[in-house]
């Protein structure tokens, strides 16, 4: 993955994203992923994660987040297998 391409995970560059569904990646600031997730509106999902005090959303925020959309599906099982390879700490 090229790191550069990672975005602030903040209101500003969040809000300035167009709404496309998708698989994303949030990573820390050691660029570790910390949370798979795939929406049908990136933008209302990630604005989601700043709004919420639950404890997934805690915990991406501590972490000095960006994240990495990918702009394409994969099936539900997919999605867990990669949750299952990776083990990000904030999807438990």
């Amino acid at each position: 993955m090229d790191f550069e391409s990672l975005k602030k995970f903040n209101r500003e560059t969040i809000e300035k994203m167009d709404p496309i569904g998708g698989l994303y990646f949030i990573f820390n600031d050691r660029q570790e992923i910390i949370f798979i997730g795939k929406s049908k509106n990136n933008k209302k999902e990630l604005l989601k994660h700043l709004n919420n005090a639950s404890n997934k959303s805690g915990c991406i925020l501590k972490n000095n987040p960006t994240y990495f959309w990918t702009g394409f599906w994969l099936g539900s099982e997919s999605l867990e297998d990669l949750i299952e390879i990776y083990n990000p700490i904030c999807n438990k």
